[in-house]
C-alpha cells in the first residue's frame, strides 16, 4: 500500500541531502542602443543555488592501432528542474570541498523535479 505524499518527501530529502554543492549561472544579454545590439556581456541570473557536481570518468580508445586507453572525465550538475538552465549558460560551481569549477552547460535533460546537464570545458579555478 502507498502512502500519499512519501514520494516527494523523500525525494526532498534527498535531494537537500545531495545538492551540497552552490552553482552562478550567467547568460550573455545583448546590450542595446537605440534599438540596436552594440555588444554583449555576461548577465548573473542566479546565485548560491543548491546543486550537486558530478565527475564520471570513461574509456576511450585513442588510436586503434595502440593498445592503451585514454581517460576523459565528465562533468555533470544535477540541480532543481525549476531553475531555466539553458545550453551555453556559463556556470560557476562552489563544491563542499571548497573547490571551484567554471564551464558552459550542455544541453539540460529534465525529470520530475530535477534535471541534468553536462559541464563542458570545465576547469578547476
Amino acid at each position: 500500500m502507498a502512502i500519499k505524499g512519501y514520494s516527494s518527501l523523500l525525494g526532498k530529502t534527498v535531494s537537500r541531502m545531495l545538492d551540497n554543492d552552490e552553482m552562478t549561472v550567467k547568460r550573455t544579454a545583448s546590450i542595446l542602443e537605440d534599438g540596436i545590439v552594440i555588444g554583449s556581456k555576461p548577465q548573473e541570473i542566479y546565485t548560491d543555488l543548491p546543486c550537486h557536481l558530478s565527475f564520471s570518468k570513461r574509456d576511450a580508445s585513442v588510436d586503434s592501432n595502440k593498445d592503451f586507453l585514454q581517460q576523459y572525465t565528465n562533468a555533470i550538475v544535477f540541480c532543481s528542474s525549476a531553475i531555466d538552465i539553458k545550453k551555453g549558460d556559463k556556470i560557476m560551481i562552489k563544491c563542499e570541498n571548497y573547490a571551484v569549477y567554471e564551464g558552459i552547460a550542455g544541453e539540460p535533460t529534465r525529470y520530475k523535479g530535477r534535471a541534468s546537464f553536462s559541464l563542458d570545458e570545465y576547469k578547476i579555478k
